[in-house]
């Protein structure tokens, strides 16, 4: 809460924001100074020495899937787009270890409650983002339409501001505080090593080519048509959800008409 005032021009200090928020919301507050939690130790060596990663499911009645990996070292969050990506992604660490000759284990699997490091950015997305999307998509759903929408620019606002927000200093002494950012690209600061493996430049083309992502989130027919009405009828694209959602109602009985 601190660094969104900051970030919105409003000179303020930690203590002066605690205080505000007990006196507004005092309930909520007690309740998390009542959660005495026994925390077991991570240990991390250095940036790139494990990623977490895992999808995001809670939009995906909606038909958006989110994927998103974090440093477990610096918890400085590496991506957050759309997307299923453990599959290719095991595919390619295993791929580019293997050129070299290693012999080691470039992903594994676990469940849930041992990847907490993106189990619990996941909570941050929620209550940074995610949760105004559900419950928009989730109000159209109950008028009686559909839609899902794109939040590529919404989730590098989030992922921004976690990068350079500062991270509390803990009673875990293996996990360092400051700044996920600073952590990820400076670990001598903390007396770590960075274990980002090396690859070769050749490699590194193979792998974009076979993973290029296109614009359009749709079919290409269907955003085809929506581009044409939206030309037709001197429709601009829509510069918020509000305006999204106005758009979208516009074009859904032209494009079923046309499809169906």
């Amino acid at each position: 809460m601190h660094t969104k005032c900051l970030e919105r021009g409003l000179e303020i200090d930690k203590e002066s924001v605690r205080l505000i928020i007990k006196c507004l919301d005092p309930t909520s507050v007690k309740c998390r100074n009542a959660r005495q939690l026994t925390r077991r130790a991570y240990m991390n060596n250095g940036p790139n020495y494990i990623w977490h990663m895992d999808g995001y499911d809670k939009l995906k009645p909606y038909g958006i899937c989110i994927h998103g990996c974090i440093d477990g070292f610096s918890r400085n969050i590496m991506w957050a787009d759309l997307g299923t990506e453990n599959g290719i992604v095991r595919e390619l660490q295993v791929a580019l270890r293997d050129c070299d000759g290693h012999e080691t284990n470039a992903f594994l699997y676990g469940t849930s409650k041992c990847n907490q490091r993106i189990e619990s950015w996941w909570n941050i997305l929620r209550k940074e983002c995610a949760q105004f999307w559900m419950d928009m998509f989730q109000t159209i759903k109950d008028d009686g339409h559909f839609s899902g929408d794109f939040l590529d620019d919404e989730l590098k606002i989030v992922v921004r501001t976690w990068n350079s927000h500062k991270l509390r200093s803990m009673k875990n002494v293996m996990t360092p505080c400051g700044r996920p950012e600073l952590l990820y690209n400076l670990p001598e600061l903390c007396g770590a090593d960075n274990y980002l493996y090396v690859v070769k430049e050749a490699e590194i083309a193979v792998c974009e080519q076979a993973c290029t992502k296109t614009s359009i989130i749709c079919d290409q027919n269907v955003f085809d048509l929506c581009i044409y009405e939206m030309e037709e009828n001197n429709w601009t694209e829509a510069a918020c959800a509000s305006e999204g959602i106005d758009l979208y109602l516009l074009l859904r009985p032209i494009i079923r008409n046309l499809v169906l």
